[in-house]
């Protein structure tokens, strides 16, 4: 660079600088040699420390709804010394692109129902695993829906799938964990004791009309922690209720059989055969009974609403298995230590003392001890499930209304004798009950068993239908927020069914490592039950032991699509990365021309950041 023109550069007008005299020959030499040893120092700094640093020069990412590849991504600068802050801060910033998700949901009710293309349990299978999952139908999906706790758990009747336990995702009604191959399962939940989250729920034999079991507690890693039994009765834990209380203990409802009993009162046998509704609360550290209770030693069986049917009741032989008149399937206890406890073939909710077993109140039922200020729709409830307070004043319940124990109505299309979920209030001094809401389903449903309400942190209800296959959240003023089919309407409404579905958080970090395999030259991945991954990272090369990061994508749903780059290498891996982007686990290696998987010692490694304009 020659003096002349750097000089003007400072003198002319254009730079605003009033021009000087000539500089002496003396001076332009000294001036020039120095200027020289700038510049070569200057050229040694950037040979030295290498390019810009490419945070500051990423490109924006893409509009389009594609996977973002890298090729034009600066190359990672390995230069510079220990200690050097500079090149540490040069590297390779990635950014996130939209997934290929294999989850999807009907929109289509027409193929859903009338037609029954995908049958009467229909569901979805992986390229990963062997796992089945409800294929669901949303008559309403409301984005606003998604608020609130993030994930829905159930025990889904899933096609050829033995008992089974499955959280999704309310975000997209997505599979986020699966656990299956128990001889039966139900009332699976997430449940907190001593502070720390687990899932529970019931496994054992199915019963007519009951089971057979005992009660499970699995940690945040989804290894076993607890198995729970009952100890008072001859029996064991039924399947209607696994409740966990606020001071350690585990509810279980319970049916016994009790032999020689008078059944005279309700035209049986002096010497007939009840099968009676108990419960007990077991001691969780201890496994000792707390509390035990039967419903024959405080209420008639003349006060059930069932006629008594000597030869069988709920599919079994009643002079063997006995007849059912309480038949208890919902428990809570309460802050002062005592219960409240459901007796559907009474149609009543009661107070049970916690000392002394005695009835404090009940409402419903032959002998209701609550007026009705809503001209009957708060008391004539019928063959009701899953009661609940929802105030710490214990003065409002939620429950899901049967309505009738057979089904005399179409679903959907139900004229009379409907279900619905229910929020009444009472007043237990003045003796008074109103509803605060009925919540009815959009298509009008009789579910004759089964069925929750469950309220929600931010004022929404969430229902379960039963043996009518469908879910239904409505907003704290009873709008319809989700509406989703578990199965095709159908005479019978039980193909399908769910119990109960739950609502809430979970954390869960599994042990195993993600799941990977080929499926028409593509790779697939999954990772069953890690709810802290959110990206995953496709690693390809010539070499199984020199891979390169090729694009990154956001969790697609409990299975991804991750389409090989051109090129077509043959040896893959894939990275799951946290919402920081920091590695969390690597799946095995993949021959991409055979699908063949090898164990790898090594994880992969991470030596990039996320693109934070990606970042959702």
């Amino acid at each position: 660079m020659s003096a002349g023109p750097w000089l003007s550069s400072f003198g002319g007008e254009k730079g605003g600088i009033r021009r000087r005299p000539p500089f002496s020959r003396p001076c332009m030499s000294t001036l020039v040699g120095l200027l020289a040893l700038i510049i070569l120092s200057y050229s040694m700094v950037l040979l030295f420390f290498g390019k810009v640093n490419p945070k500051q020069s990423s490109p924006e990412p893409s509009s389009q709804n594609v996977i973002a590849h890298t090729d034009s991504e600066p190359d990672i600068d390995s230069g510079g010394g220990d200690g050097d802050d500079l090149a540490a801060a040069v590297g390779k910033v990635m950014p996130v692109g939209q997934p290929a998700s294999s989850n999807s949901i009907s929109f289509n009710a027409d193929f859903y129902n009338v037609q029954e293309k995908y049958g009467k349990r229909p569901f979805q299978k992986f390229h990963t695993t062997k796992t089945k999952t409800p294929f669901f139908h949303a008559n309403t999906f409301v984005p606003k829906a998604t608020e609130g706790n993030p994930y829905f758990f159930m025990t889904p009747a899933v096609n050829d799938q033995k008992g089974t336990v499955q959280v999704f995702s309310r975000k997209d009604l997505s599979l986020v964990y699966n656990d299956h191959g128990y001889r039966a399962t139900n009332n699976f939940r997430m449940q907190e004791y001593n502070g720390k989250q687990y899932l529970t729920f019931w496994e054992g034999i199915p019963a007519p009309g009951h089971g057979l079991g005992q009660g499970v507690m699995i940690d945040e890693n989804y290894k076993l922690a607890y198995n729970i039994s009952i100890n008072t009765f001859n029996s064991e834990a039924d399947s209607h209720e696994f409740q966990l209380t606020q001071d350690g203990g585990a509810l279980f409802s319970v049916y016994e059989t009790v032999r020689g009993y008078d059944m005279s009162p309700v035209g049986g046998p002096v010497d007939g055969v009840l099968q009676d509704s108990c419960f007990e609360e077991v001691d969780i550290e201890t496994g000792e009974t707390r509390f035990a209770w039967r419903a024959s030693d405080w209420f008639s069986i003349t006060e059930t609403t069932v006629g008594y049917n000597d030869v069988e009741d709920y599919g079994h032989p009643t002079n063997t298995d006995g007849w059912d008149f309480f038949h208890i399937n919902s428990l809570e206890k309460t802050k002062d230590g005592n219960y409240l406890v459901l007796g559907r073939r009474l149609n009543l909710i009661t107070l049970i003392n916690g000392t002394s077993g005695e009835p404090i109140w009940q409402i419903g039922g032959k002998n209701n001890q609550y007026a009705d200020l809503s001209d009957g729709a708060a008391t004539n409830f019928a063959y009701q499930h899953h009661a609940r307070f929802v105030n710490d004043e214990e003065t409002e319940i939620v429950m899901f209304d049967n309505a009738q124990l057979a089904n005399t109505q179409p679903s959907p299309g139900c004229k009379e004798q409907c279900s619905r979920g229910l929020h009444i209030r009472m007043d237990h001094e003045a003796k008074t009950a109103e509803v605060v809401r009925s919540y009815w389903h959009p298509q009008s449903l009789q579910a004759r068993a089964e069925g929750s309400a469950e309220k929600q942190p931010n004022g929404n209800l969430l229902v379960g239908w039963g043996k009518a296959p469908a879910f239904t959240e409505y907003s704290a003023d009873g709008q319809v927020l989700l509406d989703v089919q578990t199965g095709p309407w159908s005479a019978d409404n039980g193909e399908a069914h769910v119990y109960r579905i739950y609502s809430g958080d979970w954390k869960g970090s599994p042990t195993w490592d993600p799941e990977i395999a080929m499926h028409e030259g593509d790779i697939y991945v999954s990772w069953n039950g890690a709810t802290e991954q959110a990206y995953w990272v496709l690693f390809t090369g010539n070499s199984r032991f020199a891979l390169e990061p090729q694009y990154v994508v956001y969790r697609g749903g409990f299975e991804t699509k991750l389409p090989l780059p051109e090129g077509n290498a043959p040896y893959a891996r894939v990275a799951a990365l946290d919402r920081a982007g920091k590695l969390l686990a690597s799946t095995d290696l993949i021959d991409t021309e055979t699908g063949e998987r090898s164990k790898m010692k090594e994880p992969l490694e991470i030596d990039f950041t996320l693109d934070p304009h990606t970042l959702r």
